[in-house]
């Protein structure tokens, strides 16, 4: 609903645009929370026994993705309105994230073709389990 050439006749009235912001919010947190969730996930998955040093390194990599879209977001979006006008700018912006999104539908489609068995979910759970020790169970702060 942004500003786009595409559609020049296109109303904006101040409801349109908070409704918007709105569901930009909301789809946000639908990306964002269970990111990090799916990717403790693939970690057990690929055999990496859950333990502190390991939600350590996840959570360290996921912030730094994070961190690092927030600087690389504004710097391509200001490259892309100096030679563009702002329009243009989230025009493009908005396709790329509707080619992440057919992306991550494309992957997810893959995934779910091949299943694993049980037997192999059941081998993982046993090594998460025998894998935790007594220092990993115990809180950080006593």
């Amino acid at each position: 609903m942004g500003p786009t050439p595409l559609i020049p006749a296109l109303q904006r009235p101040l409801w349109l645009l908070l409704v918007t912001i709105a569901m930009l919010g909301i789809s946000l947190g639908f990306a964002l929370v269970p990111s990090l969730n799916l990717s403790f996930g693939q970690s057990d998955e690929n055999g990496k026994a859950y333990s502190t040093s390991t939600t350590a390194m996840i959570s360290g990599l996921w912030s730094g993705a994070y961190a690092f879209g927030d600087f690389l977001g504004p710097t391509v979006s200001g490259v892309i309105t100096e030679n563009a006008d702002f329009g243009w700018a989230m025009t493009s912006f908005a396709f790329l994230c509707f080619v992440c999104v057919l992306m991550t539908f494309i992957v997810k489609m893959c995934k779910l073709k091949k299943k694993p068995s049980k037997k192999s979910l059941n081998i993982n759970t046993v090594i998460v389990n025998e894998a935790l020790s007594d220092d990993d169970v115990e809180p950080l702060i006593p």
